[in-house]
């Protein structure tokens, strides 16, 4: 007859057997677990007190609790011996993805939740491109939430990897699963082309049962991103969509949106995978601004467009996703500054389209953002003050501005208020940075009369989860509208647009959320313009505009900071003819497919990082 296992215990836990022992509640072993190839001796109060199933039947009138014997002959002796030295010492060595499984399946049975967390997290550690399919049916049939969503995570991310090596496993996949798939945006694929291919190999694996299922699946298609040739090729004339009038009408708009260009009208994004991000710059010669984007992953140049100036006022521009948003103020009554609202409007850089997004009223746009896959929008809302002074004889205004922060609605189109307050008193013109669940708001200037300020080191922090504000610790050096980012949870400041010292725009300081400090990094190039900071591919970047040359051409350069030998990496440059006046828009996500060749801005072979546009 088999024993409970000797176990080595943590100064920190104590056998729950010595526990009742020191009570003097011991009694001898009074249950029998039957499994099959053995049985074990147990205390019954141990048990109980470790699973409902045992407290339900032990205590119960059940044959199992009179006769003290509980049969339990689908486990194993190993997975009982496992799950009584958990019950009995709060800890068990789990050796392998078997013994892990066994494990999660007892302790369903049992209704011993820690043991399943224990054992759950041993199968996410032997997680691979092996068994991830397995252990995705796994998790749902006993419901592991956690290890559901890590292995679905680990399917989309090395989804291609699985085609190529694990394809059998793949095309066994339940109608479910595989929609659960390639409906996701993380799905990392090749071109928007493979989820096509995939979904007809699995038909193809089993036609006459599965065929039925075609149309459902073809949904999930994002036929807008699959090349036009693809399209008239291989999509139109597929059998599957030719007999369904559904699937012929999703390819007819598909092929509308593409002849047309009508991205901006897009129900779906593409996958993340087909997404690049890109720095973008615009600049202004002459009658028109020149928007520019460097791609950081490919380490290349590309122009995008020119935008005549009547139409954009260069320093209210924000890029967002594959837009440029441009604010414009409008005074309602001529001469009131109590009285006047917020246009914006937005222009999509592939379709050349322009649309308008709903006004305020009285409001200031600050910042854009995306966050949980929805946009919010940083305003300041003027509230004025009037203070008689004898001055002239005419009143001056104090203006306290008012943080609001709103969502974007699409459905009502439309800006819902979700905070308004005045938590930073005078304070303006100071930096803010959006990362995570997390706004900053860093230094700035605070207004304490007509003509009379002083900038701040105060930084602030609000929390869109929890909806509370955190003071944190101040910045060595006070700015007005400095650039910020945010990269691996630190903060980035640097520049200003105050008149200080050239040494001092020259300057920045990171902000880590563990140590609460700011610190002085590497500072910029003397000889060099800051234009701003940006973060990328959790990279931090710089564009700086050489200021030397600036009577025959303007120069920009892109760097990247080495934090652990605390330097700036020269990426690339580019050479631009004639004087410009150059600013850094922001980054944004694109997809590669929208953009041509001929957009592709050319570099010397010899020299690849130098770069030159006319």
């Amino acid at each position: 007859m088999a024993s409970i296992p000797h176990t080595v215990l943590t100064s920190d836990k104590v056998n729950p057997a010595e526990e009742i022992s020191k009570d003097g509640l011991y009694q001898p072993c009074d249950v029998t677990l039957v499994v099959k190839d053995g049985e074990f001796k147990a205390h019954r109060k141990a048990l109980s007190e470790a699973s409902p199933f045992f407290e339900k039947l032990l205590n119960s009138d059940m044959k199992e609790s009179k006769e003290g014997v509980v049969r339990l002959e689908m486990f194993t002796e190993s997975v009982m011996r496992n799950t009584l030295e958990f019950i009995y010492t709060g800890n068990v060595q789990i050796l392998d993805e078997d013994d892990a499984r066994d494990l999660v399946v007892m302790a369903d049975y049992l209704f011993v939740q820690k043991l399943k967390t224990l054992a759950t997290q041993i199968l996410v550690q032997k997680l691979n491109t092996s068994n991830c399919i397995s252990i995705l049916r796994f998790a749902c049939e006993y419901h592991c939430e956690e290890l559901l969503c890590k292995t679905k995570k680990s399917i989309l991310a090395n989804f291609n990897v699985l085609l190529s090596t694990k394809c059998e496993d793949v095309l066994k996949m339940s109608r479910e699963e595989l929609a659960m798939l390639i409906s996701s945006d993380e799905l990392h694929v090749s071109a928007e082309e493979d989820v096509l291919n995939t979904i007809l190999a699995w038909i193809n694996h089993d036609k006459n049962k599965r065929k039925h299922h075609f149309p459902e699946l073809f949904r999930y298609v994002r036929l807008v991103y699959i090349s036009h040739d693809f399209l008239f090729s291989d999509v139109v004339t597929n059998d599957l969509v030719r007999d369904n009038e559904d699937c012929i009408e999703l390819v007819e708009k598909a092929v509308e949106l593409i002849d047309y260009k009508s991205f901006d009208t897009l129900r779906h994004k593409p996958r993340k995978s087909l997404e690049t991000p890109v720095m973008v710059t615009y600049s202004r010669k002459g009658d028109y601004f020149t928007i520019v984007g460097y791609f950081p992953r490919e380490d290349r140049w590309c122009k995008f467009d020119e935008i005549p100036v009547y139409l954009i006022n260069w320093k209210r521009v924000f890029f967002l996703r594959d837009n440029l948003y441009i604010k414009k103020r409008v005074e309602l009554v001529p001469y009131h500054h109590e009285s006047w609202r917020l246009d914006v409007t937005w222009y999509n850089l592939h379709s050349k389209a322009w649309n308008s997004m709903p006004s305020v009223e009285n409001r200031d746009l600050l910042e854009l953002f995306v966050y949980e896959d929805e946009m919010y929008a940083l305003f300041s809302k003027e509230k004025v003050i009037d203070s008689f002074v004898c001055n002239l004889y005419r009143p001056f205004l104090y203006k306290k501005d008012r943080i609001v922060l709103a969502k974007y609605k699409p459905d009502s189109d439309s800006w819902e208020d979700i905070l308004s307050t005045d938590y930073l008193d005078w304070r303006s013109r100071f930096s803010i940075v959006v990362h995570d669940s997390f706004i900053y708001f860093v230094s700035g200037k605070v207004w304490s009369g007509m003509y009379q300020s002083k900038l701040v080191n105060d930084v602030d922090r609000y929390d869109l989860r929890r909806k509370q504000w955190n003071k944190l610790a101040d910045i060595q050096v006070a700015r007005e509208r400095a650039c910020g980012a945010a990269v691996n949870r630190k903060i980035f400041i640097a520049g200003t647009q105050s008149d200080m010292p050239n040494v001092i725009q020259l300057t920045c300081e990171m902000y880590s959320e563990e140590t609460n400090e700011w610190q002085l990094i590497k500072s910029f190039n003397r000889w060099t313009s800051f234009q701003g900071l940006l973060a990328i591919d959790d990279e931090l970047y710089v564009l700086e505009e050489d200021v030397v040359s600036r009577n025959t051409f303007t120069k920009l350069s892109v760097a990247c900071y080495n934090a652990e030998s605390n330097v700036w990496q020269l990426k690339t440059e580019l050479k631009v003819t004639g004087e410009m006046d150059v600013h850094l828009g922001g980054s944004m996500t694109v997809f590669q497919g929208f953009l041509s060749p001929s957009q592709n801005i050319l570099c010397n072979k010899r020299k690849k990082r130098k770069c030159s546009i006319m």
